[in-house]
């Protein structure tokens, strides 16, 4: 939780400022061992995973929600009626 001061508690600010160490660490020595040849392939392929996650939410989010996706691989449902065969409500 925060404390007065706006700052973090002892442990959960050590655990971050930990994490973020050896993230740089991590970081540096993959370019460092690869080359920034191996970064920018890193890159490319997180771009591709993006893009193809983000064409499917595209396309998946509306058929949650039963809108309209004609233009998209996600079929259309058809809508419950509330109305029964003989005009009844039900």
């Amino acid at each position: 939780m925060a404390g007065v001061d706006g700052q973090t508690g002892g442990a959960a600010g050590d655990a971050v400022l930990g994490a973020i160490v050896l993230f740089v660490a991590l970081s540096l020595v993959y370019t460092y061992i690869g080359g920034v040849k191996a970064v920018i392939w890193t890159d490319a392929v997180q771009f591709v995973l993006f893009l193809i996650g983000g064409l499917f939410a595209i396309c998946y989010i509306p058929a949650l929600v039963q809108g309209d996706c004609r233009w998209c691989c996600a079929r259309r449902r058809p809508a419950a009626s509330s109305i029964s065969s003989t005009g009844n409500l039900r």
